[in-house]
C-alpha cells in the first residue's frame, strides 16, 4: 500500500467545459474555486460581447462531420438567445438557464495527494468505469505533472 504524505496538497487549474467541472466537484474533500455564471455577464466586455465554449473531442470539424455543425449551431442558438435574454432586462442569473454545458468554465481545485490518486483513479485511469472523452483530456496533464513531481507517490502502472 501506498503511504500519502499526510499534510501535502496540490492545487491544479482546469479550464474545460462546464460539464466536467460537474463531475469534478464531486469529489467533496477538495477545496473548490470556479468561475460563475451567475454573476458572469457574457454581454459586457470583458467577454467579448459572447460567450466562449469548449469544443468536445469527439467532435470534428473536418471531414464534414455533422455532430459537430449541430452541436455549433445548438452553442451560437444558446449564445443569442442568453445575449437576447440579457439585452431585454433578464440579470446574468437568470439569462444563465439557457447556456449550454459547453460553456468554458475555469475551475481551481486543491487536494491532498491521497484524494488525488483518488482522482486519477477515477477520472483518467477509469478504475470504476471508462472515464469521459472531456475528463481524460483534461486529467492527462494533472496526472503527469503529479507523477513528474511526487513520483514515490504517483506511480502509476498505465497512464494513457
Amino acid at each position: 500500500k501506498k503511504i500519502f504524505p499526510r499534510h501535502m496538497f496540490y492545487t491544479a487549474y482546469f479550464q474545460c467545459d462546464r460539464g466536467i467541472t460537474h463531475e469534478l466537484v464531486r469529489h467533496r474533500p477538495c477545496s473548490f474555486a470556479q468561475s460563475s455564471t451567475r454573476y458572469c455577464n457574457y454581454s459586457k466586455g470583458k467577454f467579448g460581447n459572447e460567450i466562449t465554449v469548449i469544443k468536445p473531442c469527439f467532435f470534428s470539424e473536418e471531414n464534414n462531420d455533422t455532430n459537430y455543425w449541430y452541436w455549433l449551431d445548438a452553442c451560437k442558438h444558446a449564445e443569442q438567445t442568453y445575449m437576447w435574454l440579457i439585452n431585454n432586462g433578464a440579470k446574468p442569473e437568470e439569462a444563465r438557464s439557457v447556456l449550454p454545458t459547453s460553456v468554458a468554465a475555469e475551475l481551481w481545485i486543491t487536494a491532498s495527494l491521497e484524494e488525488w490518486q483518488h482522482i486519477v483513479n477515477l477520472r483518467y485511469l477509469g478504475t470504476t468505469g471508462k472515464p469521459h472523452p472531456q475528463m481524460i483530456e483534461v486529467m492527462k496533464p494533472i496526472a503527469e505533472q503529479l507523477q513528474t513531481k511526487y513520483p514515490e507517490t504517483f506511480s502509476f502502472t498505465s497512464v494513457r
